[in-house]
Parts: structure tokens; C-alpha cells; sequence
């Protein structure tokens, strides 16, 4: 059964104090003046390319796009692994990222922080140079600065399932990756200023926005955000995400939504087992796919037609009429528009995109507005569905760091 609902409410309000993160049995207890948070626990040096190399991997990709890149820089790109809270924020656990540094650069270097969209599957992940890794490696060679792609708690090397679109979490591990870098680029002897690009699309567009908000709150004497470009994510899961799992329709990724009831049942701790709110079979066979060895593909072929048909019938009903349920006020706590940023922020979607819809850009864009917010811009991109809509967000990501970077 879930919690009663006032006392999770709480919970909530006291959770979203704290840093959020995926536990691990048996790790250290996580003290509050814990200094251990970003610290490196081993790197490893996966490629090293030369600047001819690079523009050849580029050509490989056959995208119009990628192939008009000129790169200006080799590459060396590392695995880095370090510690970070657990997604309850109770212990320490690993985690694990992706370093990409030029070569032969003598200048202070920012650090720019891809974060990557939706995954699954455990070593799909830009540091096991995943398909995404390939952007870390066109903005390096691009602008000459070190750029880094925190896998998220629950993939990589991380243990456990990943605590999907959890905001601090997202946040809390993708700033310990700029802290381990910090580390990394003493021990290669680079000279990296506290100057921190953030870029994302689609879940990574949601990560973003968490960053952003986190170190802004929170780590303005560490790091200086010089501008932030969050692409087609989900920041509205209460609202607009909401509505389109609850809608009874065909939704092209189904599921996105196990993900998330499963992600957030573990974060939260709404309810004791799946079986209390999800239908049979799904309840043994949902759980089970999401061990870290498939892609969506398999979980979307196990979901029936219309993927809410997965939730008790009464859970649905009490979600839909209950201001207080619990997953509810999760996805409420995961909602990405309600404060206001300092640094510059580049929001841009397509109004073709069929599983993130384009409402959950124009929601933040209207939110930062209103709250007179100093640079905030939008960028429709047209009628693209949802990965043709990446490549075009991508390019006006590398206008607006252009702006940004001396």
C-alpha cells in the first residue's frame, strides 16, 4: 500500500533538500560534510585521436551535418569513474562518465557537459562510447575545451536501476563529473577555469535544466554557469507528460512509462512491490526487462497497445482525481520551471516531435519569462519528429556556445 499521503508529502518537501542518488547495498553512509563527492576512483584512457582522425570519424557518419564540421583538435577521451550520493541521497555509490580533452591546447579550458538522452541498456552510455559520445567529441574538437558526459546513477558503471528523469539525481551526479574533472585536468596538468557550459536533449534536456538550477542554488563559489542549452526534454512531467501517458492513445515510446513509475517507486518508495500497482503480467515481467542488459525495444514489445492499460485500475483512478497522490507529487518534485536562471538559456524543440511534445519547452520558456529571467531564447526547429529534430538543436546549441565562449 502507498504512504499516507500527508506524511509523503513531507517526505517529499525533506528529500528535495538533500542530493538524490541510486543506492547501493553496502556502500559508505554519506556524511553531510562529505568531501569524497566527485573523487576519482579510477580512469581509463579509451581512444586518442588525431585532428585528421577526427575529421574522418566525422565523414564515417554520413550526416550532411556532421560531415560540414571542421575539426580544430585532436582528442584524447577517458572513462572516468568517481563517487556521488545514492539517488535517496543516504549513501555513497559510483558512477561513471565520459572526459573528452583536446590535445595540444595551452589556454584555460571551460568545461562543456553533454547529457545524454534516454537509456536503458546499462553499456549504451558515452563511456562505453555510446552513439551519443560523438557529440562530446564534435564540441572538444570544435572549441578546444574539455567536454563531459556524466552516464547518469543505474547505467555505466553504476549499480542498480536508474532513477529516470529524477531531477537531483541527474543534478548531483552530473556536477560530481565536473568535480572529478576538476581532479582529472590537475593530473593531466591542464589548466580548466570554473567556467561550466551545459547542453542536453531530450531526458539529457531535462538533466540539463536540473544542473543548471543545482549549481546556480547552490555552488556559485565552485562553478560559474556561463549558459545552458536544454533540447526537446520532458520538463513538465506533471502536466503535459502526464497527459500523455493518462491519454488512452498510442504513444510511440511506451515505455517511457514503466520507467518512470518504476524509477520514481524507488526513488520515493511509494509503494512495497510493483504487483500493488501493476497489472499481470506486467508486474513480474516489466521489472525483470529493465535489468540493464535490453533496450526499449523489448519492454515496448511487452506493453499492450495503450500503456496506461499497465497500472491497476484503481491506482489509475486515485492519480487522476487525488492532488496529493504520491506519484503525483513526485512527478510535481520533478517538474523543471519554477525558479529563475541567471546565465543564458537556449531552450529549443520541434513542433513535430512526437514523443516529447514541443508544450514542455513553451511551459519553461513562458515560466523563465514571466520571472524575468535576464537571456532566455526559444528555437522551434519546425516540424521534425523527435531524433531528426537532435541534429538541428545540436547545430544552434554550437551558435549559441560560440556567443558565450571568448
Amino acid at each position: 500500500m502507498f504512504r499516507n499521503g500527508l506524511l509523503f508529502t513531507s517526505l517529499i518537501l525533506l528529500i528535495t533538500l538533500i542530493s538524490l542518488n541510486s543506492c547501493d547495498k553496502g556502500s559508505e553512509i554519506l556524511p553531510l560534510d562529505s568531501n569524497k563527492r566527485g573523487t576519482i576512483n579510477e580512469t581509463t584512457l579509451l581512444l586518442s585521436y588525431t585532428k585528421q582522425q577526427v575529421d574522418s570519424l566525422f565523414d564515417s557518419f554520413n550526416d550532411p551535418l556532421i560531415s560540414s564540421v571542421t575539426p580544430l583538435y585532436g582528442l584524447d577521451l577517458y572513462k572516468v569513474q568517481y563517487n556521488t550520493p545514492d539517488a535517496r541521497g543516504i549513501r555513497m555509490t559510483i558512477a561513471s562518465g565520459l572526459v573528452v580533452v583536446p590535445r595540444g591546447t595551452t589556454a584555460p579550458m571551460a568545461i562543456a557537459s553533454y547529457q545524454h538522452g534516454t537509456i536503458i541498456k546499462k553499456d549504451r552510455v558515452p563511456s562505453s562510447l555510446g552513439g551519443e559520445y560523438i557529440i562530446n567529441v564534435i564540441f572538444s574538437s570544435l572549441f578546444g575545451i574539455i567536454t563531459v558526459a556524466p552516464d547518469y546513477l543505474g547505467l555505466g558503471d553504476s549499480p542498480g536501476l536508474h532513477p529516470y528523469v529524477h531531477a537531483d539525481s541527474e543534478a548531483s551526479a552530473g556536477i560530481d563529473l565536473l568535480k572529478a574533472t576538476q581532479y582529472f585536468g590537475k593530473e593531466l596538468q591542464k589548466d580548466l577555469t570554473n567556467e561550466v557550459l551545459l547542453f542536453g536533449y531530450s531526458q539529457g534536456g531535462h538533466a540539463t535544466v536540473a544542473m543548471h538550477r543545482e549549481l546556480e542554488a547552490n555552488y556559485k563559489n565552485e562553478f560559474n554557469v556561463l549558459g545552458a542549452a536544454p533540447m526537446a526534454g520532458p520538463y513538465d512531467m506533471s502536466g503535459v507528460m502526464s497527459d500523455i501517458f493518462t491519454s488512452g492513445e498510442a504513444y510511440s515510446k511506451p515505455f517511457y512509462l514503466p520507467y518512470v513509475l518504476l524509477s520514481y517507486n524507488m526513488v520515493y518508495q511509494v509503494y512495497d512491490d510493483p504487483s500493488e500497482f501493476l497489472n499481470p503480467p506486467y508486474d513480474k515481467l516489466l521489472p525483470t526487462l529493465f535489468n540493464g542488459t535490453n533496450t526499449g525495444q523489448p519492454v515496448d514489445e511487452a506493453m499492450p497497445t495503450i500503456a496506461k492499460d499497465i497500472i491497476h485500475p484503481e491506482v489509475l483512478s486515485a492519480f487522476e482525481t487525488d492532488i496529493n497522490h504520491p506519484f503525483r507529487q513526485a512527478l510535481l518534485a520533478n517538474n523543471m520551471y519554477f525558479w529563475t536562471p541567471k546565465a543564458p538559456v537556449l531552450l529549443c524543440h520541434c513542433e513535430g516531435d512526437e514523443q516529447v511534445k514541443i508544450e514542455n519547452s513553451l511551459i519553461v520558456y513562458n515560466s523563465f519569462k514571466s520571472r524575468h529571467a535576464a537571456d532566455i531564447r526559444f528555437e522551434n526547429n519546425g516540424n521534425h519528429l523527435h531524433e531528426d529534430c537532435a541534429p538541428l538543436c545540436l547545430f544552434d546549441a554550437i551558435i549559441f556556445f560560440t556567443e558565450l565562449l571568448p
